[in-house]
């Protein structure tokens, strides 16, 4: 309802979740919770563009039209962190003297301290990480990749073997050159495979703002 303040009600309001909110469901363990956030973020944005067109400078600050760098940090964040293998890019371009391009909220402002204990966190859980060496922190969270997806990147690899579109050489691959074919041949048949499974709002988020899968025909 919040969301769709102004599509729904005509209340020329937009409210956006809290930018720690948000970073707190992108690092959750449980990826519905992640997917439901992502969902939410989506919908913002077609209630930005129809509250833009009908609001006057002088009405922006009182409609919430002031937060769209806000937003735009979020979704920065979202998309770094699930599938541009970015996550924590930013942070190290700060550490660095490099100004970071978007809002402090963001969950790539993370301090060092807290990358690194992340980083070890979730090294421990992920089925494909060999050694810590091996971790790439930018992959850490991502949608093949990450901890909390890899049920499902096993699943997705079934299907696609019971349906004889894997080549030889895949079929016979490690857990962990799985994932890295999944990342570099399979990735939007994955994301479709993920739709499937429920995780609706990850799907809709994706292909609103990852400009080379909002130009597929699905």
């Amino acid at each position: 309802v919040v969301v769709r303040l102004y599509s729904q009600h005509q209340i020329p309001i937009v409210v956006l979740p809290p930018p720690r909110l948000a970073q707190r469901c992108l690092l959750c363990p449980y990826p519905h919770v992640a997917s439901r956030m992502a969902g939410v973020v989506a919908s913002y944005r077609g209630e930005m563009i129809a509250l833009r067109k009908r609001t006057t400078p002088s009405m922006a600050t009182a409609s919430g039209l002031q937060d769209i760098p806000r937003l735009n940090a979020i979704v920065l964040d979202g998309c770094n962190t699930l599938w541009r293998n970015r996550a924590f890019e930013e942070q190290q371009q700060a550490d660095s003297g490099v100004s970071p391009s978007h809002a402090v909220d963001g969950c790539s402002m993370l301090s060092a301290s807290v990358v690194k204990r992340l980083k070890q966190s979730v090294a421990h859980t992920t089925a494909t990480v060999v050694s810590m060496s091996a971790v790439d922190t930018h992959r850490l969270l991502s949608l093949t990749h990450g901890a909390a997806w890899q049920h499902f990147a096993r699943d997705f690899w079934q299907v696609m073997r019971q349906r004889g579109v894997l080549q030889p050489d895949e079929l016979r691959a490690s857990p962990q050159q799985r994932v890295q074919c999944i990342e570099g041949k399979y990735k939007t048949e994955y994301l479709d495979f993920l739709n499937l499974q429920g995780f609706v709002g990850m799907h809709n988020f994706l292909h609103a703002f990852i400009g080379s899968l909002a130009k597929r025909k699905i």
